[in-house]
């Protein structure tokens, strides 16, 4: 029997890709990245979580998921800051929201919370780069993540456990749904 976590991996696979092969994300990665640059990327990051946020907040209530560890906050507190713009509320994808589901809620979980596993690898590599960001007041978001990144085997054992067909279906919807802001916040 295939778990929800194995279904939400295999039907976002592609989805996935694309978006760590995104340019914007990418960069992150590289010698050479500019304050700039990296204001951009986080400012498009501050619009997806933002939107996928404010659509989780209405999601029915899941108790037996961790706490989530909200990142459009944390985005908008380094972008002051850092001087950057911070995303503002006509700044939004226009992607209609998914169904209010528990199962959306969990995909978009999946989509969010699973940001955070990347971060332990690209914080680092972005301090070498820009030193100024290893500082506290810099790196609320990179700190939020770090926070998630420990409640992700919480989320996994949950989703590792065996769900109706119908929940798996709405958490993959939240989830693409969730890929899909990401997605355009980008562009």
């Amino acid at each position: 029997m295939t778990t929800l976590r194995q279904f939400l991996q295999q039907g976002t696979a592609r989805a996935h890709q694309q978006l760590d092969s995104r340019p914007e994300l990418k960069r992150l990665l590289r010698p050479g990245l500019g304050m700039d640059a990296y204001l951009e990327s986080l400012q498009a990051l501050g619009h997806a979580f933002g939107q996928a946020e404010e659509v989780l907040a209405e999601q029915p209530p899941m108790p037996e998921l961790p706490p989530y560890q909200p990142r459009a906050a944390a985005i908008n507190r380094d972008l002051q800051v850092l001087d950057g713009q911070i995303p503002g509320a006509g700044a939004r994808t226009g992607l209609l929201p998914p169904t209010r589901t528990t199962g959306t809620g969990l995909g978009i979980r999946y989509v969010l919370d699973g940001s955070s596993q990347g971060s332990g690898f690209i914080y680092p590599k972005l301090c070498r780069h820009l030193p100024e960001l290893g500082a506290p007041e810099c790196s609320h978001y990179w700190q939020v993540q770090q926070t998630a990144g420990r409640y992700w085997p919480e989320l996994c054992a949950l989703l590792n456990q065996p769900h109706p067909d119908n929940l798996c279906e709405q958490a993959l919807e939240g989830a693409l749904w969730t890929f899909t802001v990401f997605e355009r916040a980008f562009r």
